[in-house]
């Protein structure tokens, strides 16, 4: 009889030992599921919008403005569109904005392709114009020429085609100004 109490004692303790690691085991299992689940709503989600993808470079380069080598500074048009073309090899249009002060503008090199940022500000704030192929991918990204506007790290930024090329206008301002501006812009482009 002893012998076999000390085997249901040695028993009961094995399964005590094995239900202890079972609930362990549990415990865990349910820890590490709940840190996946906070890492997976954790992590920031890419936008599905090309264009709003596309256009997150437009407003690194427009955050920066004049301060970098390859700049112009310059109010005057013709110098800066003669100065853009021998820089570019092509004609780029320094257009006359509305209620914005022309301070200059820069050669950037956008997704590996020359674009050309001309620089304004407008009520106090920067207003840069963009023009670049549309072999760039923001430019492989417009498919037509009306206006659109997305939003990217606290800019608005309007694009559209034009004349085969892809054009933007990036501000630290209201959507309606910034697409507006754009409006404006491919307007005189289109000679209206």
């Amino acid at each position: 009889m002893a012998a076999l109490d000390t085997e249901d004692r040695a028993a009961a303790a094995i399964a005590a030992v094995r239900n202890q690691r079972r609930r362990i085991l549990g415990w865990a299992s349910m820890v590490a599921a709940a840190a996946v689940i906070l890492l997976v709503v954790s992590i920031p989600t890419r936008s599905t919008d090309p264009i709003q993808n596309a256009v997150a470079p437009l407003v690194d380069q427009a955050s920066i403005g004049l301060r970098s080598t390859g700049a112009l500074e310059s109010s005057d048009p013709a110098q800066l569109g003669s100065w853009l073309e021998s820089q570019m090899g092509y004609h780029i249009d320094v257009p006359a904005i509305s209620n914005a002060v022309l301070i200059g503008g820069r050669v950037i090199d956008l997704n590996h392709l020359p674009a050309a940022a001309v620089i304004y500000t407008m009520h106090g704030k920067q207003l840069t114009y963009f023009a670049m192929p549309t072999a760039n991918l923001l430019g492989t990204t417009i498919s037509n020429d009306r206006v659109r506007a997305v939003s990217s790290g606290g800019f608005n930024v309007a694009t559209w085609t034009e004349s085969g090329a892809a054009r933007a206008v990036v501000a630290a301002m209201d959507e309606k100004e910034v697409v507006a501006v754009a409006r404006e812009c491919r307007q005189k482009a289109a000679g209206y």
